[in-house]
């Protein structure tokens, strides 16, 4: 036996090398999250900021403040050695080293075993896995009920349509207020100034146990039903780095006119996938509209000038300007506009508006000018000089972009089989799909960016490339407890919580690799490298089981969506909060379990597996 202060600080000198190697590996792999482009990065970025502060607080508190404390405040009785505890744990111990035991036996069959498994659930994630996300959807606090309506309205004429929704709408199961907004120009994509009102619902708090969004928004539009001439979209405000809607389908081409009938065929190919709801566009909306050309040789021969037409033309449109006011107290003048009253306002009225001549009298602006009907076209988009026409729609709960996408693209191929394309036009995938693509690029160059650094510092810590290997072999089987996860709750991979994930995990699970194969290194040089394997095995897996058991319970609430309010004592299930972490969280909890389990296991018999190999290789250089 040894005094407490002495024992503390051989701890902290004993595990000094192997704590700072672990801590660092954590911090690199969060390291490159830091420089996540675009908004998502903007939004992920506290998140390794966090981390990185956190893990720092943590190092020094195990080396400095830690063995202190210990020094300070002794344990009373110190803990039995392995072999005279006859508990638990004792039990658990002897056991494992029976495993241990037998791996050593057949190290190849174990390893080989365990690729087996790993490459069974890789595959069987890919054949029957529950898909891709981009992010997890959130359970909003509110909803909107946009009304448009096309044409130019009084602002009576809208008010009247929006309370004629309202009626409809009363007041539904876990809505606490409505606020309604009427004249609001926010239509779609702001073509024009469409929307005639919004409303907007506040729902009651979750813990008030208030209906799930979806199940409100359906009896909102279940009671509202089909209002002639008004297009109702009842739309769920998005919580997290998305942008738009999940499926946006880009045409662009040389001509707008070309791309118009196309996008009504995109229209009616969502409108047929099911899930898909809220399907809207930016283009204009069927019409038409007068274009009066001015015969600029009749209004020549008859004496009178361009000016004297345009104001008759203003007069009977859009208004002609005749002066200005100032009102008292404002520095900005106000124009005084002059137009016919709105009974008035017809092309025929138009006609017969009268131009004065040189010499005296009136011609008819019918005289003057001709009419041409047109497609009505309020906006026109550009991307890069070219004409763009966007499609896209929302999803149901449940529905995935990356399934939707896939369809429409087999439709739209088999549309270009049977159809030509307008020379020039190209169908560009935008939405959640290209969100989707663009962060799993970044998020796999930071992962193998961290793997390199992480590999080059684990080279110089224990200068092995095999031991190096063996380290790093912990990080696949984490990735695979991870896709393994996600196949027994069923979950879809979230590209950006389930991709941290692996980062996370990849960062603290090669700790319990590292402890081990420290451990490994002093006792090798004390005894032959099975009874080293067995002795390290036996001492560090108290701390191997203790650190996933704490990682794991502390995570497993998130994982299953329940949230703890200390403050007000209340347990809820299911809450928004708690959505934000469940990808993530299933990610670490399941990964840590699987990799765990695999390293106490496969660890031992790959470094029994290097060492047989050293021992061939130096027979063979003796016999040779």
């Amino acid at each position: 036996k040894i005094p407490p202060r002495e024992a503390y600080v051989r701890a902290a000198q004993e595990m000094a090398r192997p704590v700072f190697a672990g801590t660092i590996t954590i911090l690199i792999v969060f390291m490159p999250l830091l420089f996540w482009p675009d908004i998502v990065g903007q939004f992920m970025r506290y998140m390794p900021i966090t981390l990185l502060a956190t893990l720092t607080a943590s190092w020094l508190m195990a080396m400095i403040f830690l063995p202190a404390l210990g020094a300070v405040w002794p344990m009373k009785k110190a803990p039995k050695p392995l072999d005279e505890d006859h508990g638990f744990y004792g039990a658990l111990v002897n056991r494992y080293e029976r495993v241990m035991h037998w791996g050593l036996k057949y190290p190849m069959r174990v390893v080989l075993g365990t690729l087996g498994v790993m490459v069974g659930i890789i595959g069987l994630y890919v054949a029957a896995g529950p898909g891709v996300e981009f992010f997890p959807r959130i359970e909003p606090e509110r909803a909107n009920v946009n009304l448009t309506v096309v044409g130019d309205l009084s602002l009576a004429e809208k008010d009247a349509i929006v309370r004629e929704v309202e009626a409809r709408m009363g007041m539904p199961e876990g809505v606490k207020t409505l606020i309604t907004e009427v004249g609001k120009g926010t239509g779609r994509r702001n073509v024009g100034n469409e929307q005639t009102g919004q409303i907007t619902m506040d729902y009651v708090e979750w813990e008030d146990g208030r209906p799930p969004s979806t199940e409100i928004i359906a009896e909102v539009q279940r009671r509202i039903g089909d209002v002639p001439g008004v297009e109702i979209n009842v739309a769920e405000p998005k919580d997290g780095p998305q942008e738009g809607k999940p499926i946006e389908i880009q045409l662009v081409g040389n001509r707008f006119d070309d791309l118009v009938p196309l996008g009504g065929v995109l229209k009616s190919m969502l409108a047929e996938i099911p899930g898909t709801r809220n399907i809207g566009d930016d283009m204009p909306d069927p019409g038409i509209e007068w274009r009066l050309i001015v015969d600029r040789e009749a209004v020549a021969r008859i004496g009178s000038n361009l000016s004297e037409v345009g104001s008759m033309i203003r007069l009977g449109t859009n208004g002609a300007i005749v002066g200005t006011y100032r009102p008292d107290g404002s520095r900005d003048e106000i124009d005084i506009v002059v137009r016919l009253k709105e009974e008035q306002r017809s092309l025929d009225t138009l006609e017969n508006l009268t131009v004065p001549i040189a010499g005296g009298g009136r011609v008819p602006l019918g005289d003057l000018t001709a009419r041409m009907a047109e497609n009505k076209v309020s906006t026109i988009n550009r991307v890069d000089q070219d004409y763009a026409v966007t499609v896209d729609a929302d999803l149901m709960p449940g529905v995935l972009a990356e399934d939707v996408t896939r369809t429409l693209q087999a439709k739209m191929a088999a549309y270009v089989e049977t159809h030509t394309l307008p020379a020039g036009v190209r169908v560009v995938f935008k939405g959640e799909g290209e969100d989707t693509a663009k962060n799993a690029g970044f998020l796999e160059y930071a992962f193998i960016l961290g793997l390199a650094v992480m590999g080059l510092v684990l080279l110089i810590t224990f200068n092995s490339f095999y031991q190096v290997f063996v380290i790093l072999s912990a990080v696949f089987f984490s990735t695979t407890g991870v896709l393994l996860g996600h196949l027994i709750f069923m979950k879809p991979f979230g590209i950006i919580m389930s991709g941290v994930g692996i980062i996370a995990l990849a960062g603290t699970i090669v700790n319990n690799n590292i402890v081990l194969i420290d451990t490994y290194n002093s006792r090798r040089r004390e005894m032959p490298w099975r009874e080293a394997i067995i002795a390290t095995g036996r001492e560090r897996l108290r701390p191997v089981l203790l650190t996933a058991a704490t990682t794991v319970v502390a995570i497993l609430p998130m994982a299953f969506r329940i949230n703890f309010d200390v403050a007000t004592r209340s347990v809820t299930y299911n809450a928004p909060s708690s959505q934000w972490w469940d990808q993530l969280a299933t990610a670490v909890a399941v990964g840590t379990t699987f990799a765990t389990v695999l390293t106490l296991v496969v660890t031992p018999c790959m470094l029994a597996l290097g060492e047989i190999a050293k021992e061939r290789w130096a027979a063979r250089r003796r016999a040779s």
